[in-house]
C-alpha cells in the first residue's frame, strides 16, 4: 500500500473529513488531498510523524509503505 492510500484509509475509518485533518496540520485540504492522492509526498517528515500519530498509525507501519 503506499503511503497516501494507508493515509486516506486511517482517516476513513476513523470518520475523519479532509478537512479534518488539514486543520489539525495547518495545511490546505486540497494538500491532504494531494497526499491521499500520492500526487505529493510529505516534504516535513514531523508534519508526516502527527499526521500517522494522530491517525494511530504505527511507525513500523508507516516505514512498510510503497513509494508513491
Amino acid at each position: 500500500m503506499k503511503l497516501g492510500e494507508l493515509l486516506q484509509a486511517k482517516r476513513k475509518e476513523l470518520r475523519f473529513t479532509q478537512t479534518d485533518i488539514a486543520n489539525y496540520l495547518v495545511v490546505s485540504p486540497n494538500y491532504v488531498s494531494d497526499v491521499e492522492c500520492c500526487r505529493k509526498i510529505p516534504a516535513d517528515f514531523h508534519r508526516l510523524l502527527k499526521w500517522a500519530m494522530y491517525l494511530g498509525i504505527s511507525m513500523p507501519e508507516l516505514l512498510l509503505t510503497e513509494e508513491s
